[in-house]
């Protein structure tokens, strides 16, 4: 297997990108970025936390639906701003 290389990785990515107009490329980044964030942020809490902690359950149900609605605000179904 070839070793992940960071270039490849970009190219990839503007390849991905290259249909979208200036606004969605925007949009569309923001959101990778939001959402590998939110991952980040889960690993570490995972990593602090006690495994049943309440606190980490609410924080990665939370995270969750920040990154579905892509906008960074944590909404329960069924509210403004569901598409």
């Amino acid at each position: 297997m070839k070793k992940a290389d960071d270039l490849d990785a970009v190219r990839a990515v503007v390849a991905a990108l290259e249909p979208f107009s200036e606004d969605s490329r925007k949009r569309i980044v923001r959101w990778a970025e939001e959402k590998l964030s939110a991952i980040l942020d889960l690993d570490t809490a995972a990593e602090t936390r006690p495994e049943g902690s309440v606190e980490k359950k609410t924080r990665r149900r939370r995270k969750a639906a920040s990154v579905e609605h892509g906008d960074g605000a944590a909404r329960p179904a069924g509210t403004q701003g569901d598409i």
